[in-house]
Parts: C-alpha cells; sequence; structure tokens
C-alpha cells in the first residue's frame, strides 16, 4: 500500500471519468503480530534473510541468505526492528496498519500467514493474535 501510488491511482479515475470518492485500495501490509516482537523478530531473521535473498537474487543482487542474515541482525542490534517487515504486539500493530492506511481509500489489507520456513508455533501465534485482538480493534476504530 504505497501512498505514493494513490495520486496515478486517482488520476487514472478522473480520466476514466469516475470521481475520487469511488477510490477504492486494498493491499499487504507486512507486519508479524507477536507477544514478544524483540524475540520474534531475532527468530524470523533466517527467513527474512532467505526470502529477501531470493527477490534480490533474481534482481542480479549476490549477497547470499547469510549475508542477509548478518545484515538484519546488525540493523535489529542497532535500531530494534528489520528492515521490510514488522515485527509488532497487537495493540502495536493495529495502530500502525491505521498510520499505514491513514489518507487512503483503503477498503482492506492482508498479511501473510508467515515468511517461509516460520515455525509453525510463530504462525498459529501470529495468526491468533491477528484475528482475536488486531482485527477487533480496528473494526472499533473503523467508521460506519
Amino acid at each position: 500500500l504505497d501512498p505514493a501510488l494513490s495520486v496515478p491511482y486517482l488520476a487514472g479515475l478522473e480520466e476514466g471519468g469516475h470521481a475520487a470518492a469511488a477510490a477504492r485500495r486494498g493491499g499487504v501490509v507486512d507486519i508479524i503480530v507477536a507477544d514478544d516482537p524483540e524475540s520474534t523478530a531475532r527468530q524470523l531473521i533466517p527467513n527474512l534473510a532467505h526470502q529477501q535473498a531470493t527477490y534480490l537474487n533474481r534482481r542480479g543482487d549476490t549477497r547470499s541468505a547469510a549475508d542477509l542474515e548478518i545484515e538484519l541482525t546488525a540493523e535489529l542490534d542497532l535500531t530494534g526492528s528489520v528492515p521490510g517487515l514488522t515485527v509488532a504486539t497487537p495493540e502495536v500493530a493495529a495502530g500502525e496498519i491505521r498510520i499505514r492506511t491513514r489518507h487512503m481509500p483503503v477498503e482492506h489489507v492482508y498479511l501473510w500467514a508467515g515468511l517461509p520456513g516460520m515455525a509453525d508455533t510463530l504462525v498459529d501465534r501470529h495468526m491468533e493474535l491477528l484475528f482475536t485482538r488486531v482485527a477487533p480493534a480496528l473494526a472499533e476504530a473503523a467508521p460506519c
């Protein structure tokens, strides 16, 4: 859900004879919901490194998953987060979704169930928190 894409999207609607009020968007939000985001982020670094290496290698980047693991771990140690993925508590995840969709005509968002090779226990807990805590918090705040 790149906000920069709203401008050409709205322009295209208007060129096609539709009002900007007819705009509707939806898309992926890269968030994993966890009870302990820092611990979970550390556990997910090998999975995220593998995923990123797969895409980067297809674009000619020669870094390996092992290289990216080192980079992602260093970034987590330095900033407390890893680039390309937000790992958050349910409350923070709901707030982050609100922030990322603010001022856009977003109808729906979706989150992946997990990363490639992510432990089943983490996937299960992510889904449980997503449906029992995040979704209800967003529904409460949604305009009628």
